[in-house]
């Protein structure tokens, strides 16, 4: 079976392999010389405002409603509390924000209160805790003495029992507690409770159930973190890959690290790995919207989820909702600020032009999930993310083989995303999003797909390659034109995406208009998109799908271009990877980041990041 498609103009140049890696010197740049668009005087205003509108409208809010420990209010006393003591410390605020904090150390206080104390919560009462207790480095002495006492209390009474000195000495960073995220909170908790012990003796001495104490806590937790951020980033830095939902909740700790670590090694590591999350998301987003590949990107966030979305909004100037959640205040209160360079690779759209991104992800367990802990396999480079960025969209999937889902984490395998976002305001936005087979429940592993530059194949996996996975569906966003163009649907916006599946008819979903259908599920789904700027209309892109051939055959399908001849070929029904030009995509490479503005080799430990001979070098050694 043959059908005939022509590849857009913008697409042709889809075909044309990116190989030239511009890097400026060896030199480390000097931070002195920012661009108009990016001064820390600006961060600072944007920074005052998101503060002003929480103090005026508390979010979450502030009233309890309940008695159960999972109230929103806890976190909205506490996010209360510190925006009202580091915003505008007079003093009926000062009154106003101990009131909050003693309400929440009164319900933190209880048994059922510590069941999730060693996440945001205890994140954002230690970020108090260090700023305005007795010690404070913002301005001691606003807490409430006998509710400075309860707080570090609570720290204890939590870590008693659940911080060992030999969970702490394990060299092995990637057994992971609960999820990454929620591991990444439960180690800064505990190094949270050893540092605040020791700067509290007069609480009484503390000993925790291993026999161990604060002093040797802190030391193994310190150390323990060390090796942790430099393994993370040696190896593509998250497993939960800008997730939505949970990157604010892993990357909270880090900021805690670096405003409050007293170990000058551990704030400098702290530092580097934030710089280098920052960048890998300058080089993936548009207009602040994160348009790269991700994972654990749930229903809820498919009209416009993006990662630490406001943060972005204080730091490079990309407006948003202010809606200060508490996952995002540690950014948002603290002093760090993202290099000019990668401030640069965030703004300059225009300037960085068309570029491809290739980075490495860790996802593949030893075992399967066992008492609350995965064992992740750092060496397994089999996940290869890629996006595809031009000055008006970006385009972006993983590259992974297709095994059973007992190989992966679920906390990598967790609804993944693949997609397309256009500029502007982030609606514009298209993504591969097979439902769930199960009403309140993730599928995992639910497609694989490749992707050739602005061409982005995907197929929906079934068991035992993916589990819980519903129909096969496409979520586009509510603001495109749509029209046919023989058995494609063209999405216009502020750029054009083709879609079609290689069999069967497509249409809009009964539930959800915002979703499109699949007459076969497992028919693979086929996205192409091009830059507005490549035509003055819808019918000029349908025109030139003619282009493009498509040959479906048992094994699979193969999509082919007559003028350029390059091909992709696609397997359906086997294990085989994809081939582009005749050559099997290789999962091995030599590289853990490669892009024209990051780079790193595979075992090395110095991140390059740069820009228009501006050079940063983070050192992970």
């Amino acid at each position: 079976m043959v059908k005939k498609m022509r590849l857009p103009c913008g697409l042709r140049v889809a075909f044309i392999f990116i190989t030239a890696l511009v890097f400026g010197s060896d030199q480390t740049f000097s931070f002195e010389s920012n661009p108009p668009a990016y001064t820390y005087r600006d961060v600072n205003i944007r920074k005052n405002e998101i503060l002003n509108h929480q103090i005026h409208e508390p979010f979450p809010e502030t009233q309890c409603r309940t008695e159960d420990y999972r109230d929103p209010c806890i976190l909205g006393l506490l996010n209360g509390a510190l925006t009202l003591f580091y915003e505008e410390p007079s003093a009926s605020n000062v009154r106003t924000a101990n009131g909050y904090l003693r309400a929440a150390v009164t319900r933190l206080s209880t048994s059922a209160g510590l069941t999730e104390f060693h996440g945001v919560r205890a994140g954002l009462l230690f970020r108090t805790l260090m700023f305005f207790g007795k010690n404070g480095e913002k301005q001691a002495g606003l807490i409430d003495p006998e509710i400075e006492a309860a707080a570090i209390r609570i720290f204890q009474k939590w870590a008693g029992p659940t911080c060992k000195i030999k969970e702490a000495s394990r060299e092995d960073v990637w057994s992971i507690w609960g999820s990454e995220n929620h591991g990444a909170q439960r180690d800064a908790t505990c190094w949270s409770a050893a540092r605040l012990s020791m700067m509290y003796p007069e609480i009484g001495e503390f000993k925790y159930e291993d026999n161990s104490n604060a002093q040797e806590q802190k030391d193994a937790w310190s150390k323990y973190l060390k090796i942790y951020i430099k393994s993370r980033a040696r190896n593509g830095v998250l497993i939960e890959y800008f997730s939505p939902t949970y990157a604010q909740y892993t990357l909270s700790p880090f900021y805690n690290y670096f405003d409050f670590a007293d170990d000058s090694d551990l704030r400098r590591l702290s530092q580097n790995f934030l710089d280098l999350w920052w960048a890998t998301w300058a080089q993936e987003q548009i207009d602040g919207t994160h348009g790269g590949s991700k994972t654990r990107a749930y229903p809820s966030v498919l009209a416009n989820g993006s990662p630490m979305r406001l943060a972005a909004f204080m730091y490079f100037g990309f407006r948003t909702e202010i809606k200060l959640a508490p996952g995002q205040t540690p950014a948002i209160t603290s002093a760090y600020r993202p290099p000019t360079v990668v401030a640069d690779i965030a703004i300059d759209k225009k300037g960085r032009g068309t570029y491809e991104v290739r980075t490495r992800a860790p996802g593949h367990q030893y075992v399967p999930f066992y008492n609350n802990w995965y064992d992740i396999d750092p060496d397994a480079h089999d996940i290869v993310r890629i996006a595809y960025v031009t000055p008006s969209f970006i385009m972006g999937s993983a590259l992974y083989p297709k095994k059973d889902v007992k190989y992966w984490s679920s906390i990598s395998c967790q609804n993944r995303w693949a997609g397309v976002v256009f500029e502007g305001d982030g609606s514009q936005r298209v993504s591969i999003s097979p439902g769930s087979s199960q009403s309140n429940r993730s599928n995992c592993n639910s497609f694989w797909s490749v992707q050739y530059k602005s061409m982005l194949i995907a197929q929906r996996l079934s068991s035992p390659y993916g589990v819980n996975v519903g129909p096969m569906r496409i979520w586009v966003g509510p603001s495109f034109r749509t029209s046919k163009c023989s058995t494609w649907t063209i999405l216009e916006g502020n750029g054009y995406v083709a879609i079609e599946p290689a069999w069967g008819s497509m249409f809009p979903d009964e539930k959800n208009p915002n979703f499109l259908a699949l007459s076969d599920s497992e028919a693979p789904v086929i996205l192409q998109a091009a830059e507005r700027s490549e035509y003055r209309t819808s019918e000029d892109f349908c025109a030139d799908l003619a282009n493009l051939t498509l040959r479906i055959s048992d094994g699979g399908i193969e999509i082919s271009h007559k003028v350029e001849n390059r091909s992709v070929i696609f397997y359906t029904r086997s294990q085989r990877l994809p081939k582009i030009d005749g050559v099997e995509i290789s999962l091995n490479e030599d590289f853990v980041f490669r892009s024209p503005f990051i780079r790193l080799s595979r075992g090395g430990a110095i991140v390059r990041i740069a820009k228009d001979g501006k050079v940063l070098d983070l050192n992970f050694e």
